[in-house]
Parts: C-alpha cells; sequence; structure tokens
C-alpha cells in the first residue's frame, strides 16, 4: 500500500498527525532471531532457527511427527537455509501519518528512528485495546517512513494500527474516529509506568508478543515524540538520565 494523496480521506488529528481508514490485504512476515530467517527441511517439515548454534537439519535428525514409516528419522539431505516466513490476510487499518520538523528527525534505518516509532507504536496499540475494552493484541501496530519524499528525508513518517482477526472486526477503524484519545492515552501509559522503569518493562509497554522487540522499547524516547507531536514543543531529555546514558556508553 502506498502513502495515498490528499484527496484520499486523511482525517487530521492536529497540526502534525492526521489518520485515514482503510482495508487492506497484510502481509504479516517473520524473519527469525537476528533476521536471519528459518532454516526449513523440505524431506519432513521440520524447521529451526538459522541462528541456531547447534543446527540439527545439516544431517539425519527425528521427524517432526510420528507416520506409518517404521523408520522415524529423516536423511537431512535438503534442508533450505534463510527462509522467511508470512502470511497475507484482509483486515482493517488505521494510517496514521505523523509529521515533524527540524531539529528533529525519523530518518529511515536510524537506530534512534527504529526505537521512537517502535515503541510509540506498542504504546498506542495498547492504549487502543484499551480505548475500545478488548483483549490486549486484538489490535497490534508496525511502523514505516512515508513513502513520500518527507518520508525519505526523515521529516515524515507512518504508524499503522490493524486488527489481528483475520478479516478485521472493525476495531482499527474505530480508532481513526478517536486520534485525540488514542494518543493522549498512548502518552499515559508511557508516562505512569507503575515500576517506573528505565526504559520498559512488562509493566507498561513489553509483552511476550513483543520480545524479540524489547531492546528497542524506551518509553523515554517515546514519550519525547509524543509530546511533540501533541503539543508542538520540541522535546527536552532528562538532564540526570543523559549523563547517566554517557556513563554507560563510556564505560
Amino acid at each position: 500500500m502506498g502513502t495515498p494523496d490528499e484527496e484520499a480521506g486523511w482525517i487530521a488529528v492536529n497540526e502534525r498527525i492526521r489518520v485515514l481508514r482503510s482495508r487492506q490485504h497484510l502481509l504479516v512476515s517473520n524473519t527469525g532471531p537476528k533476521k536471519d530467517g528459518y532454516t526449513y527441511c523440505t524431506g519432513c517439515g521440520r524447521i529451526e532457527a538459522s541462528t541456531n548454534p547447534s543446527p540439527t537439519l545439516i544431517g539425519p535428525h527425528p521427524k517432526p511427527f510420528p507416520d506409518d514409516d517404521t523408520n522415524q528419522m529423516c536423511e537431512g539431505t535438503s534442508p533450505t537455509r534463510h527462509v522467511v516466513l508470512g502470511t497475507d490476510f484482509i483486515t482493517d487499518i488505521a494510517l496514521f501519518s505523523l509529521h515533524v520538523t527540524s531539529p528533529l528527525s525519523l530518518r529511515p534505518g536510524y537506530t534512534s528512528t527504529n526505537v521512537a516509532l517502535r515503541t510509540v507504536s506498542e504504546a498506542l496499540a495498547i492504549a487502543g485495546c484499551r480505548l475500545l475494552e478488548i483483549e490486549l493484541g486484538e489490535i497490534m501496530a508496525e511502523f514505516r517512513p512515508a513513502l513520500t519524499h518527507g518520508g525519505k528525508s526523515g521529516l515524515e513518517a507512518e504508524i499503522f494500527l490493524y486488527d489481528t482477526l483475520p478479516g478485521g472486526a472493525g476495531f482499527s477503524s474505530q480508532l481513526a474516529d478517536q486520534g485525540p484519545e488514542l494518543f493522549q492515552l498512548a502518552l499515559q501509559i508511557m508516562e505512569t509506568c507503575p515500576e517506573p522503569c528505565e526504559a520498559s518493562c512488562y509493566r507498561c509497554l513489553r509483552s511476550f508478543k513483543n520480545k524479540l522487540e524489547h531492546t528497542l522499547l524506551d518509553r523515554h524516547v517515546g514519550m519525547e515524540l509524543l509530546k511533540y507531536l501533541l503539543t508542538g514543543e520540541h522535546p527536552e531529555f532528562d538532564r540526570v538520565r543523559l549523563q547517566s546514558s554517557s556513563h554507560l556508553v563510556a564505560s
């Protein structure tokens, strides 16, 4: 799905946030640990992460399920490595477009950008489930650079919330009409961690579903981005936290 043009029916949340409801085929992929994919045995169907330090599929190995054959071992002569798993399904989507101005930048591929957008994405997904009073995981979120000139230059990014139920349940579509409440609740979730944690924890942003992303979740960075998007004021990071982070890097 490309970035829709101005005539597509965007709803303005404020000067920096707009949203568009859509219903699209969504492709969800699983690239495995360290994004190295999986090793798949085409002979018996057994699969393991390509990063497995003790690979079992490069030689004879047990079959993943019993069959009528008395020999329950697979010869392991035809494994395929670096396989990416994926599926596509039609679902309801709320596409949020985020605009920033210099000196802020959401340049694609930068770790700082990934941390900020991943954190805000998780906070919005949690906030959406709470707003609609549904189970966590019924709505999930992903991000991407906007497919525009602003996206390439780091001034425009997109977060899309989607229903995890194939076919959609209309949850994300409802959130398109609750943009201000959604973003305010996401900010509150990050500001009021019961811990309060240094970056993220299971009391605020972490879950089993996002365990591969835990190192990218930093509620303080997410808070500063959301405050800017909601108020237009450029963020000022806590000096004590900046000093402690600098000492940590130096050590």
